[in-house]
């Protein structure tokens, strides 16, 4: 059973390539059962070598490991600082709407007093803004909340899919087990 779904997509993916024929290597993971329960098999094949019968795949896991090696400290910091920054752009656009949903609040008010709407429209009105203003205030929380008790595993991910993204040109597998990992030119 295979699943090719955003959950199971991986981090590297399109930048795998077989050696021996050039193509892209496809991304697979497979659960299966054991006396533990389910196993998760993810790692990368080539479908043309497959089909000729001459098999190339690597587990993602070793590839993981390697490209792990190549990362530097300068690096990891400057992917971290990536993150705070999205982080700080996202509360922020929370706090910018909640004031505009305030200010929302506050025009009615000034309706309502100003005679230009009825009281129950108002009431309509207001209850309307308010149950905005309280699912953008839990969503908020929630997005904080979910930020600081962030496992270390998924920012080390993260951080890892930032620098995958950034600055590796491709890796190539070769049936034998070799790889090799072709980095951009900054």
């Amino acid at each position: 059973m295979s699943s090719e779904n955003s959950k199971n997509k991986s981090i590297l993916a399109k930048k795998v390539f077989c050696k021996e024929c050039g193509r892209t290597m496809v991304h697979r993971v497979e659960f299966k059962k054991n006396k533990k329960g389910t196993s998760e098999y993810r790692a990368f094949h080539c479908q043309l070598c497959k089909e000729r019968q001459t098999y190339n795949n690597v587990k993602e896991k070793k590839l993981i490991e390697m490209l792990h090696q190549y990362m530097d400290k300068s690096k990891l910091d400057l992917t971290e600082k990536i993150s705070e920054k999205t982080f700080k752009e996202k509360t922020k656009n929370y706090d910018l709407e909640i004031a505009r949903l305030d200010k929302e609040l506050q025009i009615l008010y000034e309706k309502y007093k100003g005679s230009e709407i009825t009281k129950a429209e108002y009431i309509k009105q207001k209850s309307e803004v308010n149950h905005k203003k309280l699912a953008l205030v839990e969503e908020q929380k929630d997005y904080e909340q979910n930020q600081i008790v962030r496992s270390e595993e998924n920012k080390e991910k993260d951080i890892l899919k930032i620098f995958a993204q950034k600055y590796v040109e491709k890796i190539i597998v070769s049936r034998f087990g070799d790889v090799e990992i072709e980095m951009k030119k900054l």
